[in-house]
């Protein structure tokens, strides 16, 4: 047999009357007091919850429209987990996590993810799987990640894009200052430190 409705007492300040209202898949059922209400979920669940809570949107569901949410995110591209959605996910913190360690080299300097990357399945779709060995990698180091900047590129093709680098030219052909000193078989750092002193790179 059902309880009866617990009603709070007439002089309750503030008392808002919730019964036969809806809250996301919370049904109302009755009013359990301590500005508390018992409300049941879709999927079958009983649920007391704050009428703070519910007036405020914060809870719609016993918890399992957070699940199913999750379920359909992760169901929808099937990534979740994989190489690609790793360096996705790698690119916002750098840009937009600043108690990331590169955070200074990225989002401090003013580097952005475009809008259209904020979402994994547009950015899958511009970039697709890298290949083998391959990481994202912008075109030009100072420009943000967008579609327009951005190519999977090796380990050495990032090395020559770092903003550090200092480059120079020898016998025609620009490369960094490090692969001039190993054309050149000298230390590593003596063309970079010739080239602060003023002085030619041989």
């Amino acid at each position: 047999m059902q309880s009866k409705e617990k009603m709070p007492h007439p002089t309750i300040h503030n008392f808002q009357d919730l019964n036969g209202r809806r809250f996301g898949r919370l049904s109302i059922q009755h009013y359990v007091g301590n500005a508390s209400w018992l409300t049941k979920c879709d999927c079958g669940n009983d649920k007391v919850v704050p009428t703070k809570q519910l007036l405020r949107s914060q809870t719609q569901s016993c918890g399992c429209l957070m699940i199913d949410r999750t379920k359909e995110a992760n169901t929808r591209h099937g990534k979740k987990g994989s190489r690609v959605y790793r360096i996705w996910n790698g690119m916002l913190n750098r840009c937009r996590n600043a108690k990331t360690k590169e955070f200074h080299r990225y989002g401090g300097r003013g580097i952005k993810v475009c809008e259209r990357w904020a979402s994994f399945e547009n950015f899958y779709h511009d970039m697709g799987d890298p290949p083998d060995g391959l990481t994202i990698e912008r075109n030009d180091n100072d420009g943000n990640y967008e579609p327009d900047n951005c190519r999977w590129a090796s380990v050495g093709e990032q090395a020559m894009n770092k903003s550090s680098n200092v480059f120079v030219e020898l016998d025609g052909k620009r490369m960094t200052a490090a692969q001039c000193d190993r054309i050149l078989g000298r230390h590593n750092g003596t063309t970079a430190r010739r080239i602060r002193q003023g002085k030619p790179v041989r």
